[in-house]
């Protein structure tokens, strides 16, 4: 798309006296003929100024006003354009308020930047969130060919070691990312056109892809009532609402094994295709229709699907004798999650709570016996309207996509179908009174029970040999019995040699190949490592002490965190040490490690026990009165708690502009 006219910005620090200096900021536009025409860049050694780079903004603004502005991984330069507000003036626009300040007027929300000046307002995007990798990596896969592609690579990884002394070469560097950008922009926006997404509104990343499709095929239409129409069933929705289930059942080695030289599979990884969307395609509208409470457990017929039931469980023995608890079929996990006030989610072996539909049927077909009280069914009125009956057929369309080679346009269509859910429960942006015009949480609610429900069923099959799961994934040192295809709804599995495992989705593992597969987001690369993992669960064991991994992170003090207190504001945009913390035996709250001090898991997998009997949320053990309450549901305290959606107070555009000021009083004179 040639005739798409982009302004690319990007900006370059470097460390001098323990300050991190923005010194470069600069901008390419590519003209609707294709060409990319570069403005001379700002460049200072002790560092930009904040209106200086607000001025320039604002004046690219007035000369390109059709023209789309764009960024990519903004935010650590967003934060640099208004270093210098004082902490009042920044906890305002952390907050989203309008910021008044040296003739401009700033607003942010993290996903874009508003610089606005009498009546003209300019706005900056972050591309970021449409690939959701590194600059460098998103651009290889999408233009190969690309010049500047080595030049940039050298540098991303010598970032954090540029100099003054380096500016020349830095600002080469940076307009190669800036031409690249520019591309990488047209590029998207054909293989919208190729997928058949009409271009977003908001250019919010794959949730924005989401949006344009389900305003498409008018889902909104379908929604009904965002609060249900009674406060009893929208409590009932928001308590049985949780996300995805990541829960580490075992840590330890995995050791690689050969016959005759061969390596042997020794692990299996399965992953259910597209398990969102693979839910959501029958489920019912919601435009017209009823609640109807139900007594007792569900029919467990299909029509009842879209529903929400509460359940009582117990499979603590012999905590009161005069109560029968039932013989688990296994006490490696537990089926039903429970959220405590402070919105931590657990699997204990007790507890009360609303479930969805897909878990209650699930594990009672699983031989989960428990107790269940009632549940709210939707009764529709068009039962055989299905709001997402499209879902089929975008996916195969990407299938398409993807064997004819068209990579940009399958990707496309992968994110913004794996995004639908996240239109369903959003609530940022929005108030209670005025939700978002896609959110549904009964319907994002079902889908992600439905997920649950069948990695669940997986799992069960070989609940001693199960490493851990992800929201869509069961890794196990065996394969399990599970349909294998491409299609909607279908399990992928991938034959591996070896895994070491920390936690759920932290550690490594090995293909068939011998090639190491590293999961440590967060961690120092260099020091948290598969070897440094068995090195420490073996001196822990001589030693007998359960001593966590430690490392520093090297992160830019953010907006978000600098309004906090005094002492962090004066460490706003600096880049810090973070002290981090790996616990080698789970370490997430959700299991526990009895007796580490006997466990080798550097020689193989240990089993974690699920969450031990709840605790109050002050964190005392609750006696055996307390617990009998909690598991009959007479103590409502105990009762699993409701999500809460992030809404806002106000609408965010409707807050008030505040007056600004800069940080100290010898730039507010020099700006005067």
């Amino acid at each position: 798309m040639a005739n798409l006219e982009v302004v690319a910005w990007d900006g370059e620090g470097y460390d001098e006296d323990g300050r991190h200096r923005y010194a470069l900021l600069a901008c390419a536009y590519g003209d609707t003929e294709g060409g990319i025409h570069h403005v001379p860049d700002l460049r200072r050694r002790e560092g930009l100024r904040c209106v200086e780079m607000l001025d320039l903004i604002s004046r690219m603004g007035a000369a390109k006003p059709e023209a789309l502005h764009v960024m990519y991984g903004a935010s650590y330069d967003w934060d640099h354009w208004v270093r210098e507000l004082d902490l009042p003036s920044a906890r305002a626009l952390s907050a989203g308020h309008p910021i008044v300040v040296g003739g401009f007027t700033v607003r942010s929300n993290g996903v874009w930047f508003e610089v606005g000046k009498g009546r003209r307002t300019t706005q900056v995007w972050d591309m970021w969130k449409f690939w959701g990798q590194g600059f460098e990596p998103a651009l290889r896969a999408t233009l190969p060919d690309f010049h500047g592609l080595g030049v940039i690579k050298k540098f991303k990884e010598l970032r954090g070691r540029f100099s003054w002394d380096m500016i020349d070469e830095v600002a080469h560097y940076n307009r190669l990312e800036l031409e690249g950008l520019i591309l990488l922009t047209r590029q998207l926006f054909a293989d919208l056109g190729e997928a058949e997404i009409p271009p977003p509104a908001f250019l919010t990343g794959a949730g924005a892809l989401a949006g344009a499709l389900l305003r498409k095929y008018h889902f909104a239409d379908h929604r009904g009532d965002p609060h249900f129409g009674h406060p009893m069933v929208e409590d009932a929705v928001l308590r049985a609402f949780s996300a995805g289930r990541i829960d580490p059942w075992q840590i330890g080695h995995v050791p690689e094994v050969r016959t005759n030289g061969v390596r042997e599979v020794t692990v299996y990884q399965h992953d259910l295709v597209s398990a969102y969307p693979s839910a959501m395609v029958e489920l019912p509208s919601m435009a017209k229709g009823r609640w109807r409470w139900h007594d007792g457990p569900p029919d467990g017929t299909w029509e009842e699907r879209l529903s929400a039931w509460l359940v009582r469980w117990n499979y603590l023995p012999g905590m009161d004798p005069r109560t029968p608890h039932p013989t688990p079929p296994t006490r490696r996990y537990y089926p039903f999650f429970y959220r405590t006030r402070q919105g931590n989610v657990l699997y204990p072996p007790a507890g009360a709570g609303w479930q969805m539909w897909p878990e209650v049927v699930t594990a009672r077909a699983l031989g989960w016996e428990f107790d269940t009280v009632g549940g709210w069914v939707w009764e529709p009125a068009e039962p055989d309207v299905r709001p997402l009956a499209w879902v089929p057929m975008l996916f195969a369309k990407r299938a398409a996509l993807k064997a004819a080679g068209r990579e940009g346009a399958q990707r496309v269509l992968k994110y913004g179908l794996n995004s639908l859910y996240g239109k369903m429960c959003q609530s940022r942006g929005a108030t209670y009174a005025r939700p978002p015009a896609n959110q549904n949480l009964a319907m994002a609610a079902w889908v992600t029970s439905h997920c649950r429900a069948k990695i669940m069923e997986a799992a069960h099959q070989a609940p001693d040999q199960v490493l851990f799961q992800m929201t869509d994934s069961v890794v196990a040192t065996c394969q399990l019995d599970v349909p294998v295809g491409k299609g909607l709804g279908a399990w992928e599995v991938e034959e591996l040699s070896r895994a070491v495992v920390a936690q759920a989705g932290v550690g490594s593992t090995w293909d068939m190949d011998g090639r190491e597969r590293k999961k440590y987001r967060g961690f120092d690369p260099e020091i948290i490592t598969a070897d440094a993992i068995l090195s420490g669960w073996m001196a822990n064991h001589a030693l007998g002490w359960d001593h966590p991994l430690e490392c520093q992170t090297r992160r830019p003090v953010t907006l978000a965190q600098a309004v906090l207190s005094e002492a962090s504001f004066e460490e706003f945009g600096n880049w810090v040490d973070q002290p981090r913390q790996l616990h080698l035996y789970g370490g997430d709250g959700k299991r526990v490690a009895r007796s580490w001090e006997s466990l080798h898991p550097w020689l193989e997998p240990c089993p974690l026990d699920p969450a031990p009997i709840m605790t109050a949320d002050d964190g005392v053990p609750l006696s055996l009165d307390e617990m009998e309450d909690y598991c009959t549901g007479r103590a409502l305290d105990f009762l699993s708690n409701p999500y809460e959606p992030r809404y806002a107070e106000t609408d965010p555009w409707s807050l008030p502009e505040v007056a600004g000021r800069w940080r100290t009083r010898e730039m507010q004179a020099e700006e005067a």
